[in-house]
């Protein structure tokens, strides 16, 4: 009996029994991903793009609801995931694009709602989650389509500007006064322009990548001169397709992440080889 246990101390049985009941310690077992319906559904089939952030402060993630025919609508987050409309009618008709960013500088989330066949409008935060139409008509042109907004500071004053393209027109840069009050900063990035912002060759400012819609058109590099000035580098990047960015090989710059219908379609990697001289 002895001879068998050969070895054996508390300590080592102690141990064993570690292994055996604690989780970190056993090989995990690959279940797979799951997702299960919550039995909610927000807006209806004209739905056409959700804005997600915390509008009202409390630390979960709320949303507003945009319809190609309708006004858009905002969905209060109980925390647990159920959410409830907060009666808010954004707009008029046809919302096909939106940002929720500080406009205003109050450390909340405002919106930028990018309309289809009318001015694109900004609303205010109050701070609980009241979303106050600021008065502003940007754009105006009826027979313009809005199809998206991005915002970042391309003029390094420490707010958000926006970039709006629009359907087979020239994209539209909006300037921030530092108050939500937009005006217009430059008005050409390529005819029916999509596009992406970033920091595209390691000066510290935004640059855009833009691509037609419709007839795509060749991506376009658009360099930031660090006040919101941008000039096209000249020559295309070399492809058709919706831009993206995202530093997929982790060396620290961004790359271009191309959806395009050309070939067998999908989307196509372009890698950043940009080299930063100066530290």
């Amino acid at each position: 009996m002895h001879g068998n246990c050969r070895g054996w101390t508390p300590q080592s049985m102690f141990t064993g029994f570690l292994l055996l009941m604690t989780p970190s310690l056993v090989s995990p077992q690959t279940t797979g991903v799951r997702f299960e319906e919550s039995g909610q559904h927000l807006g209806d089939r004209r739905t056409f793009q959700i804005a997600p952030g915390d509008l009202d402060g409390d630390g979960d993630i709320d949303l507003v609801v945009l319809s190609f025919l309708d006004s858009s609508h905002v969905w209060i987050n109980d925390g647990r995931g159920r959410f409830r409309d907060s009666g808010q009618r954004l707009g008029n008709r046809g919302g096909h694009g939106a940002a929720l960013g500080d406009l205003d500088g109050s450390h909340d989330l405002d919106l930028f709602l990018v309309d289809n066949g009318g001015p694109d409008l900004v609303f205010l935060n109050d701070g609980t989650g009241n979303l106050i139409d600021s008065g502003q008509k940007l754009g105006g042109d009826t027979q313009d389509w809005s199809t998206n907004v991005t915002l970042g500071d391309v003029d390094g004053d420490s707010d958000l500007d926006a970039f709006v393209t629009v359907f087979q027109k020239p994209g539209r840069l909006w300037a921030n006064n530092g108050k939500y009050i937009f005006s217009p900063a430059d008005d050409y990035f390529g005819a029916g322009a999509r596009g992406a912002l970033g920091d595209l060759d390691g000066d510290g400012d935004l640059d855009m990548l833009t691509a037609g819609v419709g007839k795509e058109q060749d991506v376009a590099l658009w360099l930031n001169d660090g006040r919101g000035g941008f000039t096209g580098t000249g020559s295309p990047i070399g492809g058709k397709g919706i831009p993206s960015l995202a530093d997929v090989d982790g060396d620290g710059d961004l790359d271009l992440l191309l959806g395009t219908r050309e070939g067998t379609g999908g989307y196509r990697i372009l890698v950043n080889q940009t080299i930063v001289h100066g530290g």
